[in-house]
């Protein structure tokens, strides 16, 4: 499964102006390795519908420990969560969009996630750039996340969705807080860990298991 993710990641490569872009994965791989059976959820995450180009180093640094910070909040405090990730274009037409191999390219990526049992969410946008932490995003602690009311008044978010982006009103209350992700992954960690049982002597010299929890 390694090398075939690490095959899927590069889907252009470097680019005459410096820029590289991946499949960016919407729903993450990892989340949905619960089940790995044939057509299951792990293996439909790889299908092209759930995925979108993202610069190389956006995708794989403060985009990919944002997807490991959420996971992580889901099992350090035990809550589960509304999580909506798409994409966006500043640009009204579409001459003005950059395409590659003719595929457009977004400029902005977002993650809303919602916490019901909290009556709190937030959103995450961030600039569609070949950086480690583009403009939007931020790490370790999301100081950069926005209430959902703010995303939803974007003038590009509001020509691409209509409506609200979650039924449940619950979502609509205070700005999420996920705390600090180093302190949530050493306990995330911990829970993840199960012993070695039956189900799962076919891993030879493993006496551990990692359980990655779907969102």
């Amino acid at each position: 499964s390694e090398a075939r993710a690490s095959a899927d990641a590069e889907v252009w490569g470097p680019q005459p102006n410096g820029d590289s872009w991946d499949r960016g994965h919407l729903a993450p791989s990892y989340s949905f390795s619960y089940d790995l059976s044939p057509g299951g959820a792990w293996e439909t995450t790889y299908l092209m519908s759930n995925v979108a180009p993202q610069a190389s180093r956006f995708n794989r640094y403060s985009w990919r420990l944002l997807e490991e910070h959420v996971s992580d909040f889901v099992v350090a405090r035990n809550q589960s969560v509304l999580v909506v990730t798409g994409v966006g274009f500043e640009e009204t037409d579409d001459a003005a969009r950059q395409v590659l191999d003719g595929v457009q390219i977004p400029s902005k990526w977002f993650k809303a996630v919602c916490a019901p049992e909290l009556s709190a969410s937030f959103v995450m946008v961030g600039d569609n750039v070949d950086q480690r932490t583009p403009s939007g995003m931020s790490t370790g602690v999301l100081t950069t996340a926005i209430p959902l009311t703010d995303f939803e008044a974007l003038e590009w978010a509001q020509r691409q969705f209509s409506g609200k982006m979650f039924a449940d009103d619950r979502c609509y209350g205070a700005l999420l807080d996920m705390g600090v992700f180093k302190d949530l992954d050493r306990v995330a960690d911990s829970l993840r860990i199960i012993p070695r049982t039956a189900s799962n002597e076919c891993l030879p010299g493993v006496d551990e298991v990692l359980v990655i929890s779907e969102y």
